[in-house]
């Protein structure tokens, strides 16, 4: 949860100060360095609850657990979902790999099997959700380049607006737009361009914030598919943060465990 919204720390910026491109550019770069540096959990333990809305408006609900680990890789996380009995038992593990890649299997319990994601499958939906595995994946500073856009409302928030733009060119999404609230730094929405199309194809929004040992931690999300009309909110409950995770958990013994 904690990898899909960071928090973006930096002062107002407006746009008359903004004379050209490479200002924009170093802007971005300042603010995002910023971003990834700002205080992050060691770990990460919680239930969860997934709703997922489909285009008429019906609802499916689905309860999970989830649990991170972060060390000098990135990020390891895995997931297992305790009901409803369709997704019962499957579990999710994702591990960053020496070369900064992340290694992503899931395990369907009616198959007993554990399938390994493979790189042009990872736009495809998680378990169904409007998240897609390559959501789930760690990101780093210099997966992408930055650029400040402008300053513009959000609701009631003031916000900085800042593009960033994949070096990844097998990454599903070309580009994304991050707004950034003034007054606590936090980003509350990402707006998510499909590279094939370079349509808007999803928009993240970040309902509800905690804090936790010093550490904002996005705790209700939602995933919107502006393309399907579909919508997916998850809320973490009983967070803790910088606890003792075993390790047993980030291992493929674990995730085919009976």
């Amino acid at each position: 949860m904690n990898k899909l919204v960071k928090a973006i720390t930096f002062g107002t910026l407006s746009l008359a100060a903004v004379l050209s491109s490479a200002n924009a550019d170093e802007r971005g770069e300042t603010i995002a360095r910023s971003y990834f540096g700002l205080k992050d959990p060691s770990t990460v333990r919680s239930s969860a609850t997934m709703t997922l809305t489909d285009k008429k408006g019906a609802t499916r609900g689905r309860t999970l657990e989830m649990y991170e680990r972060k060390d000098s890789k990135g990020t390891a996380s895995f997931i297992e979902f305790s009901a409803p009995a369709d997704v019962k038992g499957t579990r999710f593990l994702s591990v960053p790999l020496d070369n900064g890649s992340n290694e992503q299997r899931i395990y369907l319990p009616a198959l007993k099997k554990v399938r390994l994601i493979a790189s042009s499958g990872k736009k495809g939906r998680f378990v169904g959700s409007d998240f897609s595995f390559y959501d789930m994946e760690d990101r780093d500073f210099d997966d992408y380049t930055y650029t400040y856009l402008r300053d513009e409302k959000l609701g009631e928030r003031s916000c900085n607006v800042v593009k960033m733009t994949s070096k990844d060119e097998s990454a599903p999404y070309s580009h994304a737009e991050a707004w950034a609230d003034v007054a606590d730094s936090f980003v509350y929405q990402l707006k998510l361009y499909d590279r094939a199309t370079g349509g808007h194809i999803k928009t993240l929004s970040v309902l509800e914030t905690g804090v936790y040992d010093g550490c904002i931690i996005p705790v209700k999300v939602r995933m919107t598919n502006v393309a399907d009309n579909t919508s997916t909110d998850l809320v973490l409950n009983n967070v803790e943060v910088n606890g003792k995770i075993d390790g047993k958990f980030f291992t493929m013994q674990h995730l085919e465990a009976k």
